[in-house]
């Protein structure tokens, strides 16, 4: 019984802020990144299709023909092979329109997403696989 309301030693206080500190720092560099690089749109064409796919939500993901893919070959014999990623994209761009943000390029807030969703991901890994928590900092911002 004495077990459940243990409080937190120093040593788990000090592992958690330097696995904070792991995803906050490389996070934070890749939003820098981002807002520099991509303040006036996408560098590629592909990120507009993936929008428009899922802003058009559940109506396209079983659909034959995507009208909005003029220049491919995919415009009548459509298949949305990436059903997954564009229902979460849907999703995403429902919850901007909820706060009130524009679903237009760039898209900072789907890309930001997938970044600390990429992020976390390897930490985990890292925390899984017994990586010691001082070389967790350094190994993220070289993962970046």
């Amino acid at each position: 019984m004495k077990n459940l309301f243990r409080f937190h030693n120093q040593e788990q206080t000090r592992i958690g802020f330097l696995m904070l500190l792991a995803f906050l720092l490389p996070f934070l560099w890749l939003c820098a990144i981002r807002g520099i690089c991509m303040n006036g749109g996408e560098s590629g064409n592909d990120a507009y299709y993936h929008a428009a796919a899922a802003q058009q939500g559940p109506a396209l993901f079983c659909a034959k023909t995507f009208p909005a893919l003029e220049l491919s070959i995919w415009k009548e014999n459509f298949a949305n092979k990436e059903l997954f990623y564009h229902t979460v994209l849907w999703g995403l761009f429902s919850l901007e329109k909820i706060f009130g943000v524009s679903p237009e390029a760039p898209f900072h807030f789907p890309a930001l997403f997938f970044m600390a969703l990429a992020l976390g991901a390897f930490l985990f890994a890292m925390k899984r696989f017994g990586v010691m928590p001082q070389l967790m900092i350094p190994m993220t911002l070289l993962g970046v």
